[in-house]
């Protein structure tokens, strides 16, 4: 649910019941990030999340993913794409705000980083437009 903090100014958003995991246990090792504890993290999906990701599957192109895999923004596009894509049955308009809050969490609140996130979201739209060809996705200036 989107709320404000009047006496901060600042927007957040807050969500109740949202479990994807009854247990996550995750190794690392910040001063040796190359070392690999695979074998000691794991990940126990919340019997909710399972039945929900595996009744309604996103069909997400592997090849794809493995193209965009250089750019966080990217993948995050395109995996947003083809969600919205698999339940929408007309046209949507997103205002750039919302995409902004939705991605753009690192880009400044000030007029350049609302200008460096809209060029950067077209730019990485673009490229995801390019290996998801049966998309229907455009942006407005």
């Amino acid at each position: 649910m989107p709320g404000a903090d009047k006496e901060h100014s600042q927007q957040y958003f807050r969500y109740q019941g949202v479990t994807i995991a009854d247990e996550l246990v995750l190794w690392w090792d910040p001063y040796r990030p190359t070392t690999s504890f695979e074998s000691l993290s794991y990940l126990e999906l919340s019997d909710k999340f399972y039945a929900l990701i595996t009744d309604r599957p996103i069909p997400c192109d592997l090849r794809t993913i493995q193209a965009l895999k250089g750019s966080a923004l990217a993948l995050d596009v395109y995996s947003w794409l083809v969600y919205r894509l698999s339940y929408l049955t007309k046209p949507t308009t997103i205002p750039w705000n919302v995409l902004q809050m939705q991605f753009g969490n690192n880009y400044a609140q000030t007029k350049g980083g609302r200008y460096m996130f809209k060029k950067d979201f077209q730019e990485q739209l673009r490229a995801v437009l390019q290996l998801y060809s049966t998309a229907s996705a455009r942006h407005s200036r």
